[in-house]
């Protein structure tokens, strides 16, 4: 029994174990012949050259006629050997190859490659665009994906050395450790995956570009409170809000091709944009309601704080109104407002219970901040919420449907009041494409409903480059100003700086966008750039904030309290300087044109 399972198991590999054993015993069985020939057949009349050309061509059987018998066993036993068993290992061998490459047991030896562990929903996307740039793809899970585009699959735990020990991560152009944003354990096993890539890599020829994305607020505090220095070894690291880059793409997300490339035209133009576009003299503010609370839901609200900073604010005092619309509204306030005492502090902001009646909290002292919130408990449906989602003349309404149940959230989207769909933008957050979305704006009776997370930003950008990119400018103008003039390399400067620092780095590239679509008389008067500096400063501020800054009379980065969250006209020269230099760099940062 033991025998037989050994065969067994023998049979079963895919490493070219069979084809050795068969070399073995093909060796074996023409040395006991050549013996047999030699020292039984010690007559001369079959010589040792006669056994090996039958046993290599039983065609040779014949002939002579002494010991026929004897010829016709080594003729036999080679057709067996070489014709049945053979053919049978290596169709045996090539199966399991097949088998082991399909269920991603293979490895290869692969240089230049780029690395996706965990499947996520973008994953369809960034293979494409891979594969649109000639790159060999490594998709490592622990379940085959279902993706239509080409790529190489690894079984393996993303979180296991073991298991990443085998993809050759030491030898890759780049890393994406995703994972999907749902799992419970997704930040855990993405910051295990981190950690052991950052050991494999040490001894790497080359810097290895790696994209980490964290999906719980929690894990992104704690990294951003920690202010740790750049890059120490070759694995030069970037993290992703998950959640708030899907945001990022819906809000601001371009329209041109994901290559990186520069381009005066590579932002969409103001009527394409889902957010709203108010210029000076504009009467209008802009009001953005979420329906639905959650991760998504604040990160979509985060982000619209980071970048709708308007000149007319400055003119009229028009804050940027951000809503939140559901049940149980009162609870997620106090877990925004507990998780940033700061910014609600200084934020003008209301609670509108069931019952209607208003709890309102204004800012003692200072009062500056551009955007002001609005938490509404009531579902959808309710007439009261109904009321507040209907448009009026003198805001910019924008939608958003950020509902945990999809088909909760298409149900929300499709039945809103009617003047919503003509007069507003509306976006539905969605982990996969929606077939009745696709029909529902065929009809021209939704107007046209945006998917958040799977919309035309998501396709433009999904390796995260140009968002980088823009990050990476912004800090490299800052470096250039107050660290070295001499400075010639923008890679290094970033990955010598902070996950923090190049988070709000990021959040000023991407705001610079809104800045230029709004500002499109800066560069013709003083006055309008000052219009645009006060802009950039309350932005710098609302990301100070969110980021878990207070007020104080001195700066102190340990603590997390600074003395420049004043309004702009109480900074001091030098550091009103600070804001113009990223507005005037503007050229540079968006389009890398030289200003």
């Amino acid at each position: 029994m033991i025998l037989k399972r050994k065969i067994d198991l023998l049979l079963a590999k895919s490493n070219g174990a069979q084809l050795m054993w068969l070399l073995g015993l093909s060796v074996a069985s023409l040395a006991i012949a050549i013996v047999v020939a030699q020292w039984v057949f010690d007559d001369g009349t079959i010589v040792w050259q006669d056994v090996v050309a039958v046993f290599l061509d039983p065609g040779c059987f014949g002939g002579a006629g002494a010991h026929d018998w004897f010829r016709l066993i080594l003729a036999l036993l080679s057709v067996f050997l070489f014709s049945a068993l053979l053919v049978s290992v290596f169709t045996n061998l090539f199966e399991n190859i097949r088998e082991a490459a399909q269920v991603g047991e293979r490895r290869y030896a692969l240089r230049g490659h780029v690395l996706i562990l965990g499947h996520c929903a973008q994953l369809p996307v960034m293979v494409r665009a891979l594969n649109a740039q000639g790159r060999t793809v490594v998709v490592v899970d622990e379940e085959r994906p279902e993706v239509d585009a080409n790529f190489i699959f690894y079984k393996a735990a993303r979180h296991s050395h073991a298991d990443l020990a085998t993809i050759g991560a030491e030898r890759a152009a780049a890393i994406y450790v995703m994972g999907d944003a749902d799992d419970p354990a997704h930040d855990t096993k993405n910051l295990k995956a981190l950690a052991i890539l950052d050991d494999l890599c040490r001894q790497a020829p080359q810097p290895v570009h790696c994209y980490v994305t964290l999906a719980d607020y929690a894990t992104i505090e704690v990294l951003q409170y920690q202010r740790k220095a750049g890059a120490t070894g070759q694995l030069l690291v970037d993290t992703v809000n998950a959640y708030e880059y899907e945001a990022e793409q819906l809000l601001v997300g371009d329209t041109s091709p994901a290559s990186g490339a520069d381009s005066a035209t590579a932002s969409p133009a103001p009527s394409e944009a889902f957010l709203p576009v108010l210029r000076q003299g504009d009467e209008r503010r802009a009001h953005i309601v979420i329906i639905g609370t959650g991760a998504m839901a604040q990160s979509v609200a985060y982000t619209v704080a980071h970048l709708c900073h308007y000149p007319n604010y400055a003119e009229g005092g028009r804050r940027t109104r951000i809503t939140f619309i559901g049940e149980g509204m009162e609870a997620w306030q106090q877990h925004l407002v507990a998780s940033r005492p700061a910014l609600f502090a200084l934020s003008h902001h209301t609670l509108v219970q069931a019952d209607g009646h208003v709890v309102a909290h204004a800012p003692e002292g200072a009062d500056f901040l551009d955007v002001e919130w609005q938490f509404v408990d009531a579902a959808p449906s309710a007439p009261m919420a109904r009321r507040l989602l209907t448009p009026t003349p003198h805001e910019v309404l924008r939608v958003v449907v950020c509902q945990g149940d999809e088909r909760q959230a298409i149900n929300t989207a499709l039945h809103l009041p009617r003047a919503v769909y003509g007069a507003a933008k509306l976006a539905v957050w969605l982990k996969r494409p929606s077939e009745l979305v696709r029909r529902a704006n065929l009809t021209g009776m939704y107007g046209h409903i945006e998917i958040l997370g799977q919309g035309r930003g998501m396709q433009a950008d999904p390796l995260f480059l140009r968002r980088s990119l823009r990050g990476m400018r912004v800090n490299f103008v800052y470096h250039r100003a107050y660290v070295n003039p001499q400075a010639t390399d923008e890679r290094q400067a970033w990955y010598a700086i902070s996950e923090a620092d190049k988070y709000s780095s990021i959040i000023c590239g991407n705001a610079l966008l809104v800045r230029q679509w709004c500002f499109e008389g800066h560069n013709h008067s003083e006055a309008d750039r000052r219009a645009a500096y006060e802009a950039e400063h309350r932005r710098w501020v609302m990301s100070e904030l969110i980021m878990g800054f207070r007020p104080a009379a001195t700066t102190n980065k340990k603590v997390f309290e600074h003395a420049d969250l004043v309004p702009f006209e109480e900074l001091s020269a030098e550091e009103q300087g600070k804001d113009a230099i990223l507005i005037d760099a503007m050229p540079y940062i968006l389009y890398n044109v030289e200003c």
